[in-house]
Parts: C-alpha cells; sequence; structure tokens
C-alpha cells in the first residue's frame, strides 16, 4: 500500500559489475537488497532481504515522515477500512452481474432494467469509495525550503 508514495525502481544484475555506476551500493559483506530513502537522500533504511531481517512499517514510516506531512500509519489504517467495503460492492457487482445475464437471456426487461440501475449505484458507491482512498493517500509532500521560497510559500512547520 505505501509504495504509492515511493518511486520503486529495480537495478539490473549488470549493477553488481565492477566498473558500474551503482556497483558502490553492493560493496558491503551482505548488500542491501531493499533500501528505501527519501527524495533528498538524507534518510535511508536499508534491509537485507533475509528472515532475519524484515522490512518494518516503523522503517518505511520513518523515511515517509520526512518527505510528507500528514501521517502516513492514519492513511493506511483508513485505507485498510476501506478495503473490504472495495470487497463488499465488488462481489455485488459480480453477483448483479451474474443476475442480469440471466435476466437478459430470459427476456425479463423490468428485471433487467432493474438490475442496470442497480448495478449503476453499485458504480456510483464505487466511485465514492476510490475518491476517499485518493484523499486518505495525499500525505502532502514537504517541499524543500528553497524551493518553498521560489514559489513565495511558507516553510512548513
Amino acid at each position: 500500500m505505501a509504495s504509492k508514495w515511493f518511486h520503486c525502481v529495480q537495478l539490473a544484475d549488470a549493477s553488481l559489475e565492477e566498473k558500474h555506476l551503482y556497483r558502490s551500493l553492493f560493496d558491503a559483506k551482505n548488500p542491501a537488497r531493499l533500501v528505501i530513502a527519501s527524495r533528498d537522500g538524507k534518510k535511508v533504511v536499508s534491509f537485507l532481504g533475509t528472515s532475519s531481517d524484515r522490512v518494518t512499517w516503523a522503517a518505511i514510516t520513518s523515511v515517509l515522515k520526512h518527505d510528507y506531512l500528514a501521517d502516513p500509519t492514519r492513511a493506511v489504517r483508513g485505507i485498510e477500512q476501506l478495503l473490504s467495503k472495495f470487497d463488499a460492492l465488488d462481489n455485488r457487482r459480480k453477483e448483479l452481474s451474474a443476475q442480469l445475464d440471466r435476466a437478459q437471456k430470459s427476456d425479463k426487461k423490468s428485471k433487467v432494467k432493474a438490475l442496470e440501475k442497480e448495478l449503476a449505484l453499485n458504480e456510483v458507491e464505487r466511485k465514492k469509495l476510490e475518491d476517499q482512498r485518493e484523499k486518505l493517500a495525499k500525505l502532502g509532500l514537504r517541499r524543500p525550503a528553497k524551493a518553498a521560497e521560489k514559489s513565495g510559500e511558507k516553510k512548513a512547520e
């Protein structure tokens, strides 16, 4: 879920070669398999990708809090609550679609019309949930002091 707030990059195997630009990332005895960094590079958290070195939410949020204004934990909790509502709407849509297919095959025009209306309402509810999810996901990017000054904005505190 949090990957929306990061730019994910997979490095090619060639980056392990001696002369490659990114080789220095892998010079350690046990090089990191996953690196999460703030956009200014000041906050970096690395993981080995082993069973004993698990990716933790606390480590992820430490980077997110460096770059974003809003609390990512609160956002994820809100989005998690929406997931069950999305599931319920999706299940209902599948059920309605199956009923609509049967009604169309049996040429029940009034039933078809009622089911089409219910499917449209289902889509409206889904759009509302999607809007809520988008609102929760907007954490508000912190702007560097220089960029904020250039645009005439006040520095985030």
